[in-house]
């Protein structure tokens, strides 16, 4: 299916210095699982509380983001491939997805909203 680039939170951040939390790799794109969608962000949202996630602290709004994992935030893209029966190729959407130039998602988990034009 192809390659992604995807920003990996790699360790807590101390202080301010957030560069060093993340690697940026490239990995294939594995086949979509039942229910899942693949989607080419063009934009990525980085809200400011996402730095709370990096923190090791249990008292937010969202559990600690776990070492390894896939930074996340809101995008719109388009849908390049579905594995699900209400989305399709070609729609303009809004999720929560990965820092990366393609999201994988699954739409329930993903707040998936389709975005109508004009």
């Amino acid at each position: 299916m192809g390659d992604r680039t995807i920003w990996r939170f790699n360790k807590r951040p101390e202080g301010s210095n957030l560069e060093s939390a993340f690697v940026l790799a490239n990995e294939e794109i594995s086949a979509l699982n039942q229910g899942e969608i693949l989607i080419r962000n063009q934009y990525i949202g980085m809200d400011a509380g996402t730095r709370n996630w990096l923190k090791p602290r249990e008292d937010g709004f969202a559990p600690p983001l776990p070492l390894g994992a896939a930074m996340v935030g809101i995008l719109i893209g388009t849908i390049e491939a579905s594995e699900h029966p209400d989305y399709h190729a070609g729609q303009l959407v809004r999720a929560w997805g990965q820092w990366s130039n393609y999201s994988i998602v699954i739409p329930e988990e993903a707040t998936v909203q389709v975005l109508e034009l004009g």
